[in-house]
């Protein structure tokens, strides 16, 4: 765990200390205050790569009344910061914004500075050091702060948050960075009591969001205790996943075609010898779940089956509600679902 920066109440200074923090040994070492560091600020936003942890944006100059657009790479390997690059498709100065990792760059958005809502945003992409500005047109999201975000594996789900002069939307917006644009979230049935500084998580299918803060009549000053679960895709079955294709060359790749309204997948698989001997059973059949609520279509299996054998795969979709692992007019002795589920070995 890296924890980087902040602000102290009590002696009104920020800081651009840190450290690291090694559960296995129970110990701190402290992160560099070398070449590239950022500059003291609270209120801003990090992410991990996978590699390095990448902080930018924040108020600095404490208690806070210097904004910033600029931030750094952290490699704990090396102990050693890179700027973040700085262009005209940086997003402007900002506290209190909102950022994601979608596994190749990092999205920031929202926020406020000391003369108004920031309702734009920007990609960063740290291998190439570049950004990419994002649409101004924001539906839901305008001009918030305090709001939180997901990532779904495809989009980037931003609720919530303030907007100084109109309060407390209780809306939200969908980014898809592949396609560079915005869409509105549902404010049906459901739609959880306005807030901002909340908590949210995406549990592969859901987002979750709970707490927060609001300011209208009725409410708890102290902080909400309430949430919900908003879906991302159509709250209906997903149908049969097929085909499904395995190739084999140093590793198993197993792959399936993308099927609405499925938002991610469950992979099991298990020994072809036990299937058999089962006489079909699935339950004692199912030895291992390779993927749960992943939202990618392709798993790599390393495992290699005895001489003689070989393994099977079923992949089934799955949103607000789960799909299927049975197909029409297969074969088989009872029903696939009930029996993966009742195996210890299931993605349940």
């Amino acid at each position: 765990m890296i924890v980087w920066g902040g602000y102290s109440l009590t002696l009104d200074v920020d800081y651009n200390t840190g450290g690291r923090y090694d559960p296995s040994a129970n110990s701190w070492t402290p992160t560099s205050l070398g070449a590239g560091v950022p500059e003291p600020r609270d209120t801003h936003v990090g992410v991990w790569t996978g590699s390095k942890m990448i902080v930018w944006g924040g108020a600095g100059g404490a208690p806070g009344l210097i904004y910033l657009a600029s931030g750094a790479q952290y490699d704990p390997v090396t102990d050693s910061w890179t700027p973040t690059a700085q262009s005209s498709a940086t997003p402007s100065p900002r506290s209190l914004h909102t950022t994601v990792w979608t596994g190749t760059e990092m999205i920031v958005w929202g926020g406020n500075n000391i003369s108004s809502q920031q309702q734009v945003g920007g990609r960063y992409k740290p291998l190439s050091d570049t950004w990419t500005a994002l649409p101004s047109s924001a539906p839901g999201v305008d001009q918030t702060w305090g709001s939180n975000a997901v990532w779904t594996g495809k989009e980037m789900i931003v609720w919530g948050g303030d907007q100084v002069g109109t309060g407390i939307p209780g809306s939200g917006g969908r980014y898809d960075p592949l396609l560079d644009s915005w869409r509105f979230m549902s404010l049906g049935m459901n739609n959880p009591w306005r807030r901002w500084q909340h908590t949210s998580a995406w549990t592969g299918s859901q987002m979750f969001v709970w707490a927060g803060n609001t300011v209208f009549p009725g409410t708890d000053l102290n902080g909400l205790k309430s949430g919900a679960l908003y879906c991302a895709g159509p709250c209906t079955t997903p149908p049969l996943v097929s085909p499904l294709s395995v190739s084999i060359a140093t590793t198993t790749l197993v792959a399936w075609q993308d099927i609405a309204p499925a938002t991610s997948y469950d992979l099991v698989s298990g020994g072809l010898q036990s299937l058999r001997s089962s006489g079909g059973n699935f339950t004692s059949a199912t030895q291992r779940c390779l993927a749960r609520r992943v939202s990618s279509y392709l798993v790599t299996d390393s495992a290699v089956p005895a001489s003689g054998d070989g393994f099977w795969y079923l992949v089934r979709g799955a949103n607000c509600g789960t799909g299927t692992y049975d197909g029409p007019g297969v074969s088989q002795q009872g029903f696939r679902d009930a029996e993966i589920n009742a195996s210890p070995a299931s993605c349940e």
